[in-house]
């Protein structure tokens, strides 16, 4: 496995205000953490989980 090229938080930008959008998207964010789907995204892309 190659070295990781990067470090870093996961960022979405939307419109302020948009409070069910953000929920929505934290709903997804919190899913993936605790399906795994989360990590294996880092992984295949090279990127470190620090999310324990």
């Amino acid at each position: 496995m190659n070295a990781p090229f990067t470090h870093g938080e996961i960022g979405v930008l939307m419109q302020k205000g948009q409070e069910d959008l953000l929920q929505m998207v934290n709903n997804v964010i919190r899913q993936m953490k605790s399906d795994g789907s989360l990590r294996k995204l880092h992984e295949k892309y090279g990127l470190v989980y620090a999310y324990e």
